[in-house]
């Protein structure tokens, strides 16, 4: 493997026929083409494999400032997006910025 980076490991189990890439902490950097190589009597068989790395957004719909009066209610919609997985086993919350 060429790289310094150490988010970046190959892993390989004795007796075992594959060689896994594993990659720590995913960046959206990280996104691109990667080549598994084998170098055999005959020549270089290579195989490419895309990644694409998805970055979830979440933004609350309107405004970016509410003034309200107090004792008031006031309902914020979250919008998330881009997800790979099921929102329902997620937890969702709100924090308040000072």
């Amino acid at each position: 493997m060429y790289t310094n980076d150490d988010r970046f490991h190959v892993m390989h189990a004795d007796n075992a026929d594959n060689w896994d890439l594993q990659i720590k902490y995913v960046q959206k950097r990280d996104a691109g083409s990667y080549e598994c190589q084998v170098a055999m009597g005959t020549g270089i068989a290579s195989h490419y494999y895309n990644l694409d790395v998805i970055v979830p957004t979440a933004r609350i719909l309107g405004r970016e400032e509410y003034h309200i009066g107090k004792g008031s209610t006031i309902n914020l919609i979250c919008v998330i997006e881009n997800v790979s997985f099921n929102l329902l086993d997620s937890t969702i919350m709100y924090i308040k910025k000072f």
